[in-house]
């Protein structure tokens, strides 16, 4: 589920910026030369937004009368609705402080007698003329600071059309803000549309606004009667900073309150906006606390405060280029909130998928109205943060609410349950001290059992620490009693050479005998030190064809009595990590196996392979011919390893702890273990080895 609602929010947040890299066209808008031609535009139908290309004449307030007096060259034709600032490939040096005209024709219909215009706010004066009259103006637009004074207030107006076609001028002086030009797209109509358009939009402003106001009341309150839930408040304060945004841009609603100079309605704007940013941090930090988000939050907090300080103390010129930091931050925020919310959706429900849904809507007004202040396009020409931000806020008391009713459901539950305790108080104690009784005499039961299971154990220990006494003491001393006499016999000197040649085979054959029998000997006493963990290992880089080749040897008269032939391959290198004594006592005891389990002229393979697998090991197996093994004994000796001794083809008898004392060096070696046999075909036991420490 994080996955696929992973890739839902990917795709979402990619919609919206490859929807910010393109502007809305009207498609019945034709461009000629920089006459823009409407004339097959249905009017009645439509509300046509002057988005074309407009000739630009930079530091010149040109008047209509002018132009036809004495027609002058544009300095350039530019895109409109975006500030002046972007028109530097075009002219060079052009700055954000100065004053400049624009300048559009446009061909209508001649049956069309009346058009409105719906005239948006530019940066940060201007007065305009329709067809060389005086349509309206914002503030004073002059040729210096000195006598320019900036104001924000949108308007409409009629024109009555004749000969088909309109001459708009307008001249801007920007010295207050931190970039000037046409940042918002005129609209063209009937007074019928423009007016139902202006008027939709206001009451859009107005419903939003009262949204905004109720749902900061609901959450201020809510915070008043549950003062431990901080979140609440820093949300109520969130809303307030996103109302006093509202309120003081887009359709300035503010304006039909009060009157306010520009300077003020600007310092509300980024207040508000500030304001929303440190609060709905705070918001956003106690719904996902974490140490790297904590630092993030302080460090918002405290930059934007200063920030709205300095909004207060200083000029618009000033303070407004702290837009640069506060739209980054913006972004990391609702992306980091965003991310954290869909990471804690662990399961499909109801509140994370609306919530999820929620930061996506503000995301993507955040992104657009980001757009939009930069004079450009992404969902929407105008602000849409306002209403993202009403969507956002109602999922939140739609999740609110959720677990309100969550609480009652559950508060109602254990209600009914203390209700129940209650009536059954004496039932429950006396059932559950009966429980207690079984229990506690479970528990002495299994206590007995555990005394009683201890004593068999010690018993069965002490019991083989004197079997292995008896065999290291009985049977070790005689051969070694044996070996010493042979060498005594090495002394002798035969009479004749042929004599002295084969006395001195028998003594070497007898030696090897002796030998091999200590071996075995060996064999029970470092299985009986592995039973009480106590085998030395010393491991390090070996060559496994240095122990075959060696097991062969001390085993060769073996195989040689049963006329067995053994061979020895290996594919890669034979090198590993083992103990090379203990290794060597596996190999001995699997090999001899093979030989005594193995028919006249049967054949005995030993294999090394090195393994190059999620872990890399060296596998050597021992194959032979022989008897192999029977399906029950072979599934009996799998899991565990532990057989009875059972005859070779040859009578040889063996003590029954060979494989068991295999298994147990192969784990102390690091490797594993494994054996496969075909009653009548043969067995395969094989095992590995790690190649490195």
């Amino acid at each position: 589920m994080k996955k696929a609602m992973g890739k839902f929010v990917s795709g979402i947040f990619c919609l919206l910026i490859v929807l910010s890299a393109h502007s809305p066209a009207n498609a019945s808008v034709k461009e000629n030369d920089i006459i823009l031609d409407l004339r097959n535009t249905e009017f009645r139908k439509d509300v046509i937004k002057l988005n074309t290309e407009w000739e630009f004449y930079w530091e010149r307030h040109i008047s209509p009368g002018a132009l036809q007096d004495s027609p002058a060259s544009p300095d350039a034709i530019v895109k409109v609705p975006s500030y002046w600032t972007e028109y530097k490939a075009e002219i060079p040096g052009i700055e954000k402080y100065g004053y400049a005209t624009y300048r559009l024709t446009i061909l209508v219909p001649r049956n069309i007698r009346t058009l409105a215009f719906d005239i948006p706010v530019f940066d940060s004066a201007f007065r305009i003329y329709i067809d060389g009259k005086l349509a309206g103006r914002n503030g004073l637009a002059g040729d210096k600071e000195s006598v320019t004074r900036p104001a924000y207030s949108p308007f409409t107006y009629e024109h009555k059309v004749n000969d088909g076609e309109i001459e708009i001028v307008v001249n801007v002086s920007n010295f207050h803000h931190r970039r000037g030009g046409f940042w918002l797209p005129m609209r063209v109509g009937t007074p019928e549309n423009i007016n139902k358009a202006v008027s939709n939009r206001l009451l859009y402003s107005h419903v939003n606004d009262g949204i905004l106001l109720s749902f900061a009341l609901f959450f201020l309150i809510f915070y008043l009667l549950f003062r431990r839930n901080e979140s609440m408040l820093f949300f109520a304060l969130a809303i307030i900073g996103m109302l006093i945004r509202s309120v003081s841009t887009g359709s300035f609603v503010i304006l039909s309150l009060m009157d306010l100079e520009w300077t003020t309605l600007i310092r509300l704007e980024y207040i508000g906006a500030f304001m929303a940013l440190i609060f709905g941090a705070l918001y956003f930090y106690k719904i996902f606390p974490d140490r790297f988000f904590r630092v993030f939050v302080i460090i918002i907090s405290v930059l934007f405060s200063l920030s709205i300080i300095l909004v207060i103390i200083s000029p618009v010129s000033i303070f407004a280029s702290a837009i640069r930091i506060f739209i980054p931050s913006v972004t990391a925020l609702l992306i980091y909130a965003g991310a954290k919310s869909n990471v804690s959706l662990k399961k499909p429900d109801f509140p994370g998928l609306l919530n999820i849904s929620g930061f996506v809507i503000l995301l993507g007004g955040a992104l657009n109205d980001i757009a939009v202040s930069r004079s450009g396009s992404m969902l929407s020409g105008k602000y849409l943060l306002a209403y993202t931000s009403t969507i956002f806020i109602f999922t939140q008391v739609v999740i609110l609410i959720n677990k309100w009713v969550s609480s009652f459901n559950e508060e109602q539950r254990l209600h009914k349950e203390l209700e129940y305790v209650n009536k059954n108080l004496e039932d429950i104690v006396i059932e559950r001290t009966s429980e207690l009784t079984n229990q506690k005499a479970e528990v002495e039961n299994k206590n007995k059992e555990i005394e009683k299971n201890n004593r068999i154990l010690e018993k069965n220990l002490h019991t083989k620490d004197r079997v292995f006494s008896i065999i290291a003491h009985d049977l070790k001393s005689p051969l070694v009693n044996l070996s010493a006499l042979i060498d005594l016999l090495k002394m002798d000197n035969p009479t004749k050479e042929r004599d002295k040649a084969q006395y001195q085979a028998s003594i070497n054959e007898m030696e090897k005998q002796v030998n091999f029998t200590n071996n075995l000997i060996d064999n029970l006493l470092l299985w009986g030190e592995g039973q009480h963990s106590r085998v030395n290992y010393r491991p390090g880089k070996g060559n496994i064809t240095d122990t075959v080749l060696s097991t062969f040897n001390l085993l060769n008269p073996l195989a040689e009595k049963k006329k067995i032939q053994m061979s020895y391959s290996h594919r890669g290198s034979p090198h590993a990590w083992y103990d090379s004594d203990l290794v060597g006592i596996i190999i001995r005891n699997l090999v001899s196996n093979a030989i005594k389990f193995t028919s006249a002229r049967g054949i005995v393979n030993v294999m090394a392979e090195e393994v190059n697998d999620v872990i890399p090991c060296l596998r050597i197996e021992v194959s032979d011919t022989g008897s192999g093994i029977e399906p029950g004994r072979l599934q009996k000796l799998k899991s565990d390893f532990r057989l009875e001794s059972t005859p070779g083809t040859a009578g040889e008898k063996g003590t029954g702890l060979g494989l068991q004392l295999c298994f147990d060096l192969v784990k102390i070696n690091g490797g594993e273990m494994h054996i496969s046999s075909k009653e009548g075909e043969g067995t395969k036991v094989s095992f590995t080895l790690p190649l490195h420490s």
